[in-house]
Parts: C-alpha cells; structure tokens; sequence
C-alpha cells in the first residue's frame, strides 16, 4: 500500500503542468474580473498568490484527497493530465471564469459502495474544510493577506459546492448514491460556507 501511495515521475510532472497551467487560468480570470492588466502591481502581490493557492488547494488538494482514499481502501490511484482540459482552461480564463479540469485522479479496483462513496466524498470535504479554514484565516487578518484567504476560501466553497451537483461523473452523484445522510450534511455545510463568505466579499 505504501509503494502504491508514492508518486511515480510522470505523475508527478502531471500534477506540477497541472498547477502551473490552472494557476495561471485563474490568475488570468482574476485579472478579467477586477478588469486589471496581468502585468500590474496588484496583479503581481494579489491575483497571482489568490490564483496559485485556489489552484493548490481547490483542484490539487482535492485530487490528491480522492487518491490516497482510495489507496486507504486497497484501491490503485493516479493522477492523469488532461491536455484538452489544460486548454479549456486557459481558452476560458479571459472571459473571467474557466474551465477547470486540467486532469483528476483515475482510480481502480474500488467497488465496494461504501469505498466508493467515501473516496468521492474525500474531494469536497477537503475544499470544505479548506474553505473554512480560510474564512477564519481572513476573519483575524488585514489587507492584501485579509483579501487573499478570503477569496481562496471563495474558491474552494465554490468547488465543493460544484463537485456535489448530483450528476455523474461528479462526486456528488456518487456520494448521493452511497448515502443521502452524509451528502446532506456535506451539502448543507458548503451552502452555509458560501454565504458566509460571499457576505464577506459584498
């Protein structure tokens, strides 16, 4: 089960194209939203951290959750690039959103409905508990760093809150169809989640 957990070098190189390719898509969604120019100061010191850090957590730590559940429960696991979805990205960024989905973690041998439930709910609850961590970070901080973890906790509300839609292949379908109980409490967590920091950012 260790062996399986490590990563292998192109998995590795995947992840890190991954990141560097969505954290620049959301840094250049950013850019389009506050409608300021991608080589500005506050580009610099404000979108680019907002950008890598939503990329790292949001989208790596979600996937990386998925994979070692999966690899908990005795399944294999690996984290796959998806070039056509690395350009959806950047394509989609100037237009102040993207499409975010430069690759996900292909997993097998799990077929117990229970595993699979858990391994899919292991995604949101991560963005979940990531997002919350963040709102508190910005509750006790000021300016840019008060900004920052703010809309990172933005970023993750929104992408758990977009991975329970309960339609396949999302991991809300696949939670749901486990067991409502947990989807319900999941659910409701990243609503109250949301308003919380969308009051935040009013």
């Amino acid at each position: 089960m260790f062996r399986d957990a490590i990563f292998s070098k192109n998995e590795f190189v995947d992840i890190i194209t991954a990141v560097i390719v969505l954290g620049s898509a959301f840094t250049i969604a950013l850019t389009a939203d506050f409608n300021v120019a991608v080589n500005s100061y506050f580009t610099l010191y404000y979108l680019v951290p907002i950008g890598f850090l939503g990329a790292i957590t949001a989208f790596l730590m979600h996937e990386l959750a998925h994979r070692q559940v999966a690899i908990r429960y005795g399944g294999a696991a690996h984290f796959r690039l998806w070039p056509l979805g690395l350009l959806l990205s950047l394509i989609t960024s100037p237009f102040g959103f993207l499409f975010a989905a430069p690759g996900a973690v292909q997993i097998y041998a799990i077929d117990k409905p229970q595993h699979i439930g858990i391994v899919a709910l292991a995604g949101p609850a991560t963005n979940l508990i990531l997002g919350i961590l963040f709102m508190a970070s910005s509750s006790v901080l000021t300016g840019y760093a008060h900004g920052i973890t703010l809309y990172v906790g933005e970023i993750n509300a929104i992408m758990c809150l977009f991975n329970l839609i309960p339609i396949p292949p999302l991991d809300g379908y696949k939670v749901l169809k486990w067991d409502f109980r947990p989807y319900i409490i999941i659910i409701s967590l990243a609503i109250l989640t949301e308003i919380y920091v969308v009051r935040g950012l009013i």
